[in-house]
């Protein structure tokens, strides 16, 4: 019997990064704040919704939730599987004004998390470099909205699904921990008896 038969079936290997139960995670979740988030996009576009009414906070808290539940993952990764935490921030994808998209998901989840917190001096220093990286995205993080306004930036889309996220973090993933945390398993056809 060949090594990749089983019985006279043929297996097939495929790669599973240690990891991708953290993305798995992130998936799931980024799907149900996506439906909400283009639900709300759609309930804001009504011509017949009275002025003042559209529901553009809780698009932005929605965003925020996206923003932090990447974040998340990030740090898991970031510190699980990374031999230099600090420099992956700076890893990986980049958008058009060359700034690293995980440093970007990192900076907007803090915005969020830390939203109406006392500064110290060296906060205002820290916040006035994230101000600058978003400025150079066309966002003003102190307007109204920032996180949405920021998201739509980085994607350059009408209403951006959320699910970017997750996919710009396997991106990063692949990038900054490659395939030393890979491990092959056998997949065999779902009428296989193993």
């Amino acid at each position: 019997m060949s090594g990749d038969e089983h019985h006279g079936r043929e297996q097939r290997h495929v790669k599973f990064h240690l990891s991708d139960f953290e993305l798995s995670e992130l998936r799931g979740l980024l799907e149900v704040l996506s439906k909400r988030y283009f639900e709300l996009a759609g309930e804001a576009s009504d011509p017949e919704l009275p002025e003042g009414l559209a529901p553009y906070d809780e698009m932005e808290a929605t965003v925020g939730l996206a923003f932090v539940a990447a974040q998340a993952c990030v740090e898991r990764i970031r510190f699980g599987f990374v031999s230099e935490p600090e420099a992956a921030l700076d890893a990986g994808p980049a958008l058009r004004t060359g700034a690293a998209v995980v440093r970007v998901i990192h900076e907007a989840a803090n915005i969020w998390k830390h939203l109406g917190e006392r500064k110290s001096a060296d906060e205002g220093r820290r916040r006035a470099r994230v101000r600058a990286m978003f400025e150079q995205l066309g966002v003003d993080v102190t307007k109204e909205y920032p996180l949405a306004n920021v998201l739509h930036a980085m994607k350059d889309q009408g209403v951006p699904d959320l699910d970017v996220l997750a996919d710009w973090i396997t991106e990063w993933r692949n990038a900054v921990v490659g395939p030393r945390y890979e491990i092959p398993i056998m997949e065999f056809d779902e009428d296989d008896e193993v």
